[in-house]
């Protein structure tokens, strides 16, 4: 909201500020203070005009509502230069209030920022001393130094100087009014530090006058004359000298002029040294003008005209020119007639610069060649910049980028066509810009492959930028290296080929946001880059009736996504956040190619069976999803004792829509389902098939597809060869062997954190990967909050006595090398998480949970509390463990507590029991506590109605944690969701995890593999990660009490085997 008046400001000629008002309604002059009602104006502005008398100062140059320039008497408030500081000071502060400010007219807002600017400028202490003759007398001022960074600002400031002030002023209103603050404000600060009659002590006349205000009876010609010295060598020392680089085309246009005008004689020497460098490179015969200018406090620069420098300043300029040449070598071969001319005070231009031009000649300038340019601009020109030399390079000669255009388009792709897949022939056509200016077939491969930055494009002339021509080069020879065919016998290149180049040239992108290569695509190839449309190319898919489940936007993106990607022939990974409904999305696809009576150029295969293979705990959750969101369709699960023989397999899978099977069953008889062509095989929780070179994956794999899709909440589980087998499956052969992708890209990211092999591998899979997270706006999930606890809990002192006497044990063994050494390290590492857990749990003696009433693990004991809390609030509590048989020993324990039934899964549970026990948890008259084993339990299930995890031991590996956690976060989750993680205090546990929390990467890429990792640690680095801390010990009265008996390397435990 506008102010109903404003505040107006002066700077008369004889300086000070001088203040008036101005009704804003009917531009009204105020006359009186007293004229503001109360409440339309704030009453510090008010103040501040009340603060001296209102008069009539002479004419005031204002301009009229029309904008017409008119002279009034208007009444101001006047404040002499002195008095200026504190009220600039005041309406400073008082500006800071919105109200206030809206107050203020623009050129009052413009005083207080250069009073502001003035201050620091005087802080900064940026001030000399001058000497100003008034009434025939001197006085000493503090004036603003003559050099400095400060005057290029304050010429800022004359620029944006408003109209009503300088109208009103006297010449140079911002230097004026800038010099008499600064006066004022050093005599402010210096006298505020040191009162009279302190700096009467100075024993200096002319400063004790200077800080008083006063003239000075002990400046005589000599101290002027010596104060203007100090002055003057200030603006030296901020004078610049500055290169100036003209090119050829100048110098040729000077000799056109001056030759019409010269002698006949003058004209045949010309002729004759120009037959003499005849058999010269042509581009020597051009020569390119460097000039030498002074810039002062960065001022544009001037020519330095030889023939009217004094000899003084030309010996600096010499000694400068020098310093010059010793970061730019070259520079020292042209200096010879600039010494001459220090030394003898003439100057005699050089031969090779000499133009005729009897005013450029009495310029300092020299000839230089097409090498010398070339250095200069090259590197030279910067390092001369920081050396403080500055390079003005004509506009003209700035580095020319070199772009590549390439038009790729596939292969008759009108209707029926284009979807071949990664295989797809895409016509190729290249061309080569400079700057935008095209470059004939003739130069463009030559240009490609020279070596020199200053060639002739199209009959000019240019400077090559090196970093986008190497770029350039480097993305062609990508292309014609995956192409395996020289730059000029391109003309097709498949998909694969065109990634591939894509990723090399992407590397570059983040180095240079504005990328010297475009690629241009028709057709569906252009919608698979285009990253702004990925989510949601141009397919959108109409959803059939029988699709009984209304999918949220997410979904319906995803399904669209799905449909482009098969319909172009391209694998696909789903990479949804667990719990954003990856099976819906792949039924709903399903159900659309069902629909569809024939897809255009999909071929007689197109709607055949889909094959998911699938963890065996999920296959029934495929079956119900199946009946529950999609209407009428056919679901075969091949699996367990129901499966039909090998003969009939064939015929009873092209009669089913969606043939579901486990990992297990296809690697135990691959040949069943290598029968079957099938329209798409579906990979869920495809860590399954991680690691290529085992019998699982390689079944998965040799099954025949039209399509394959890859659902995984965990793309990059351990590391990056998850990634690569994912890819793989999805479009073999896109990431090339797996021996050439480690080389090439997982070892340098994973060991090197290489930028650019990062970026290209992101370009590669980006099209194939859709990921969206639960906490990602876009989704639009709106889930309740997750709040993690990880709690550290202590050892008692019967667990700390077994760890310490275990550990002691196992360390022996280890010296005495009594058995496979892997093994008992794998071994221990089993052993140490059950004594964390529970004494009972080590000791496998069928003791008590509780040894009277009292817990014999404070973990577990806390694990109650949780659970009984939980109970208390009405809320359903998870517990997972990787030991189902510890699941086992705590489940009577709850119950006996708490008076209700446990539930129990892990994988020795049935598929139609599994089934149960979830439908029993999530009914809201079902059981409050599920037992699960993470292994079992952490995947494929829904279990909605908890809303507290908790972790009872540690799986050294953070996504398969969160895949378990995911079960009960996911959609469908109407409570906030507790999760509570267990280190216990000063063991091997702990330290894990704080690898797992510090560094997150590492457990990405190494500690993420399991535990194996352990066993490759030499004897002292597993006694230092395993040694009991303080946090945990006990008595030794307490150690002893215990006795245990090391198990041997072969005595395994179920550990996370299950």
């Amino acid at each position: 909201m506008g102010s109903a008046f404003l505040l107006h400001a002066l700077v008369p000629a004889g300086g000070g500020v001088q203040l008036w008002a101005e009704k804003v309604a009917g531009r009204q002059i105020v006359m009186r203070a007293e004229d503001i009602p109360a409440g339309q104006w704030p009453d510090e502005l008010r103040a501040v005009l009340a603060a001296k008398p209102l008069r009539s100062r002479g004419q005031v140059l204002v301009s009229t509502p029309s904008g017409k320039p008119t002279t009034l008497a208007i009444p101001t408030a006047a404040w002499v230069p002195e008095q200026s500081i504190a009220l600039l000071e005041h309406l400073r502060r008082i500006a800071a209030d919105p109200e206030v400010c809206a107050g203020l007219s623009p050129e009052v807002i413009f005083l207080i920022d250069l009073f502001e600017y003035v201050e620091a400028t005087v802080k900064a202490g940026r001030v000399m001393v001058r000497m100003e003759r008034q009434d025939q007398q001197w006085h000493p001022r503090f004036t603003l130094a003559t050099a400095g960074e400060h005057s290029a600002v304050f010429n800022e400031f004359r620029q944006q100087l408003p109209v009503v002030l300088a109208r009103n002023g006297n010449g140079d209103v911002v230097g004026d009014a800038a010099d008499d603050w600064a006066h004022w404000m050093a005599v402010s600060l210096i006298t505020d530090r040191a009162r009279p009659p302190e700096y009467e002590e100075l024993h200096s006349p002319l400063v004790t006058d200077l800080l008083a205000g006063r003239a000075t009876a002990k400046a005589g010609p000599a101290t002027v004359s010596a104060l203007n010295e100090w002055r003057s060598s200030a603006r030296d020392a901020a004078t610049q000298l500055v290169f100036r680089l003209t090119d050829p085309a100048d110098a040729r246009e000077v000799g056109e002029l001056v030759a019409s005008s010269l002698a006949e004689d003058r004209a045949t020497a010309n002729r004759e040294r120009e037959q003499d460098r005849a058999g010269d490179d042509a581009a020597k015969q051009f020569t390119w003008r460097l000039e030498v200018g002074l810039s002062v406090d960065g001022a544009p620069a001037e020519s330095v005209n030889a023939s009217t420098t004094g000899n003084e300043q030309a010996r600096r300029i010499q000694q400068r020119l020098h310093q010059a040449a010793k970061v730019w070598p070259r520079l020292g071969r042209h200096l010879g007639p600039v010494d001459r001319w220090a030394t003898v005070g003439r100057w005699v231009p050089p031969e090779a610069a000499y133009t005729g031009d009897p005013a450029l000649d009495r310029q300092l300038a020299f000839s230089v060649d097409l090498d010398d340019v070339a250095d200069l601009l090259d590197t030279k020109a910067s390092r001369l910049q920081e050396a403080g030399f500055p390079v003005m390079i004509p506009r003209a000669w700035a580095p020319k980028t070199t772009q590549v255009g390439a038009t790729f388009q596939a292969v008759g792709s009108g209707p029926g066509s284009g979807k071949l897949g990664m295989d797809q022939l895409l016509d190729f056509e290249w061309n080569l810009s400079v700057d935008g200016t095209p470059v004939g077939e003739s130069d463009k491969l030559e240009l490609m492959s020279s070596a020199r930055q200053i060639v002739q494009v199209n009959g000019q002339f240019v400077f090559l930028d090196k970093s986008s021509l190497s770029k350039a080069r480097g993305w062609l020879n990508a292309l014609t290296d995956a192409a395996e065919k020289d730059a000029a016998e391109l003309s097709e290149v498949t998909l694969a080929e065109l990634l591939e180049a894509e990723a090399a040239a992407e590397a570059h992108r983040g180095e240079n946001p504005d990328h010297n290569i475009r690629v241009d695509m028709d057709g569906w190839v252009r919608q698979l880059f285009d990253r702004e449309n990925v989510v949601a190319p141009a397919r959108q898919v109409e959803l059939p009736a029988t699709v009984l489940t209304e999918l949220r936007e997410h979904q319906r993106r995803g399904v669209n996504w799905l449909a482009w990607m098969a319909e172009h022939g391209l694998g696909a990974i789903l990479a949804d956040d667990m719990g954003l409904g990856k099976t819906l999305q792949v039924l709903a696809l399903l159900a659309w190619e069902k629909e569809e009576s024939s897809p255009e150029g999909s071929g007689e295969d197109a709607t055949g069976p889909t094959l998911v293979v699938a963890p065996t705990s999920v296959l029934a959750a495929w079956q119900s999803e199946a009946t529950r969101h999609i209407h009428g369709f056919s679901v075969l699960v091949d699996h367990g004792a129901g499966k039909v023989t090998d003969a009939e397999f064939p015929e009873h899978a092209r009669q089913a829509d969606l043939v579901v099977t486990s990992y297990g069953t296809v690697a135990r008889n691959p040949e069943r389902y290598q029968k079957v062509r099938w329209r798409r095989v579906v990979a869920d929780e495809a860590q399954n098939i991680k690691n290529p070179a085992t019998k699982q994956s390689r079944a998965v794999r040799g099954i025949p597809a039209n399509h394959h899709i890859a659902l995984t909440g965990t793309p990059v589980e351990n590391r990056l060869s998850d990634l690569y087998a994912l890819m793989d499956f999805a479009n073999p052969g896109i990431l090339g062997s797996a021996a050439a992708f480690q080389n090439r890209l997982a070892i340098p990211i994973e060991r090197y954190q290489d930028v650019g092999a990062t970026e290209r591998l992101k370009r590669i899979v980006e099209p194939f990967i859709l990921r969206r997270l639960k906490t990602d706006p876009a989704v639009g999930v709106a889930l309740p909050e997750k709040r993690e606890h990880v709690e550290t809990v202590p050892l008692s002192a019967e667990q700390a006595s077994l760890y310490q006497a275990y550990i002691a044990q196992v360390e022996e063994a280890l010296e005495q090398g009594s058995a496979s050494r892997r093994g008992l390290i794998l071994a221990s590492l089993v052993k140490i998480k059950q004594i964390c857990n529970h004494p009972a749990h080590f000791a496998g003696d069928g003791s008590g949970i509780l040894r009277g009433d009292k817990h014999r693990s404070p973990k577990i004991e806390r694990i109650f509390e949780l659970i009984g809390q939980a109970v208390a609030e009405g809320k359903k509590v998870l517990l997972f463990t990787q030991f189902p048989s510890f699941g086992r020993m705590l489940a009577p324990a709850i119950e006996a507590e708490y008076g209700m039934p446990v539930l129990q899964l892990d994988g020795s549970v049935s598929r139609s029991r599994r089934t149960e026990l979830v439908a029993q948890f999530q009914r809201d008259t079902g059981p409050g506590v599920m037992l699960l084993s993470v292994r079992a339990g952490g995947t494929g299930i829904t279990l909605t109605r908890a809303s507290v995890v908790i972790h009872i031991d540690r799986w050294w590996n953070p996504a398969v944690e969160d895949q378990a956690t995911d079960r009960a976060y996911r959609i469908g989750q109407e409570r906030d969701v507790d999760v509570y993680k267990f280190v216990s205090a000063g063991t091997l546990d702990e330290r894990i995890h704080e690898i797992i929390t510090g560094k997150r990467d590492l457990a990405g890429s190494v500690v993420g593999e399991g535990e194996g990792w352990i066993a490759s640690l030499s004897d002292e680095d597993l006694a230092e990660l395993w040694q009991l801390r303080e946090s945990s010990d006990v008595s030794a009265a307490d150690a002893t009490s215990v006795a245990t008996k090391v198990p041997g390397a072969d005595n395994q435990s179920e550990g996370g085997s299950r």
